[in-house]
């Protein structure tokens, strides 16, 4: 049986970042024209006929929801476990693979059922060509409980990808990321996908439970179009120390 140290202050405060304000399901942004977002009732149907490679994007990066459509931005962290290896994100970009940024924190439980979830069903070797790796914003990473549990989680392959470490938030601010999990999926030219939630529920096993992330990773490899490309982030909150 696999077993996660939590420390008790990281729950509390997880369990109140939930019930601040997350919810329970992915949500429909009110914004005019951007009805490609996830709804926890209302499917979204893919586009027919349109190619990743028929899209041109634009030169920058943009974080968060408006990352869609840009490329992965070029960012260099150090790989947990090593105290002298870094992994480049657009190193990763070789024309045949593609790529899944996902926040992570061992000390969010919804993070961890996102772990869970992507190494149960994204094992299998036709997502080979899927590359994904975990960034770890979370302030609270030098503390030894926190280590312990991001240690035992690559041992016992619940993450079973690279782990980046990002301790001075770079990353965080760079990608806009607001929550773990919260993920950008990318195509073979780098280009993002997918953002935001992983799943369409906290709880997995919910009627109408969607895995937003395979379903993405599956229209990829077919040469689609995801089903949706965006879908609010729901999980913990990261703290950014300093800001209110």
């Amino acid at each position: 049986m696999k077993s996660v140290l939590f420390h008790p202050v990281a729950v509390l405060a997880c369990a109140a970042a939930l019930s601040a304000g997350c919810g329970d399901s992915a949500t429909t942004s009110s914004k005019a024209g951007q009805n490609d977002t996830a709804s926890a009732s209302t499917p979204v149907s893919a586009p027919s006929g349109v190619s990743e490679a028929r899209e041109t994007a634009p030169v920058a990066f943009r974080p968060g929801r408006e990352s869609v459509g840009t490329p992965l931005p070029d960012l260099e962290l150090p790989l947990f476990g090593s105290t002298t290896e870094t992994l480049s994100l657009r190193g990763l970009i070789d024309g045949e693979s593609f790529v899944g940024v996902i926040f992570h924190s061992p000390a969010c439980p919804c993070a961890n059922n996102c772990a869970e979830a992507v190494t149960k069903d994204l094992a299998d070797e036709k997502y080979g060509r899927v590359k994904l790796i975990a960034i770890v914003s979370d302030p609270q990473m030098d503390y030894e409980w926190f280590a312990d549990s991001l240690e035992a989680q690559v041992s016992d392959g619940t993450l079973p990808y690279p782990v980046l470490l990002d301790r001075n938030q770079e990353a965080l601010r760079l990608f806009g990321a607001v929550r773990t999990p919260e993920v950008f999926l990318a195509d073979r030219e780098g280009i993002v996908r997918f953002w935001g939630a992983p799943e369409s529920s906290l709880f997995p096993g919910s009627d109408g439970h969607r895995f937003y992330l395979k379903e993405a990773a599956d229209a990829l490899l077919a040469g689609e179009k995801p089903p949706l490309r965006r879908a609010e982030p729901i999980g913990c909150l990261i703290s950014q120390p300093g800001i209110s």
